[in-house]
């Protein structure tokens, strides 16, 4: 993988600790890239379990610290898995923990934020999602290691419940109300672009998708505004 710099580089729904998580694609990302802010949108644990991190994944929090530490902003947003994970690891004391990050660049207002406050499932309780989550656990507990199997049950679930687009809808609805141009979630694992259109004013919504994939993605953000790439590594 080539060097690339950028200004603002964002990834979501690593899932450490889980048996798909890729924490070592990722750390061979953040070791290939330049950047001055660095966005997590949610889900960076699987679950508040710590005792479920593997080697790697401890590796790749270590590089996250030594980032943060070299005076790089490092934000982590909370999504639906590790909202309740403990903030006393040494290697988050310099990461910007929130819910939601805002901020303005080339009088352009962007909105980060996990998603899963889009998601009318996990909002209402629903049965399908509470039925999905415990296959989700079952499928842990068993120690399940085929990540094509992972994979493709959580993108099956999300496309036979239209999560992608539903949350993409309220997603529009809550940028359009806060007057923002870009709107950056994660949740759905499934990475988009989107664009509408209000009173002649356009908004963009992207999705990161993961990295519990077979294709991880990632977005990053220069003066040119904001780019969905495939992770990649060049033989």
């Amino acid at each position: 993988m080539q060097e690339h710099t950028t200004h603002t580089l964002i990834i979501s729904d690593l899932h450490l600790g889980s048996a798909g998580s890729s924490a070592t694609k990722i750390h061979t990302l953040l070791e290939h890239m330049r950047f001055k802010r660095l966005l997590i949108l949610g889900d960076l644990f699987d679950h508040a379990n710590i005792k479920r991190l593997k080697k790697e994944d401890w590796q790749f929090l270590s590089q996250l610290a030594g980032i943060a530490d070299n005076d790089i902003e490092v934000v982590w947003i909370k999504g639906n898995h590790d909202r309740e994970f403990p903030h006393t690891l040494s290697q988050l004391q310099r990461v910007n923990i929130t819910e939601e990050y805002v901020w303005n660049d080339g009088g352009k207002k962007y909105i980060a934020i996990h998603g899963d406050q889009f998601d009318k499932n996990i909002r209402e309780k629903r049965a399908n999602n509470m039925l999905a989550h415990a296959f989700s656990l079952t499928l842990s507990f068993l120690g399940l290691k085929n990540k094509l199997v992972m994979s493709t049950v959580g993108s099956f679930y999300a496309w036979l419940i239209g999560l992608s687009d539903s949350v993409a809808l309220e997603a529009f609805e809550y940028g359009i109300k806060h007057d923002a141009d870009y709107i950056m979630c994660g949740h759905t694992h499934i990475p988009v672009i989107k664009t509408h259109v209000h009173n002649q004013k356009e908004l963009k919504y992207l999705n990161t998708g993961s990295w519990t994939q077979f294709g991880p993605t990632y977005i990053t953000i220069d003066k040119d505004g904001p780019k969905l790439h495939s992770f990649r590594i060049k033989k």
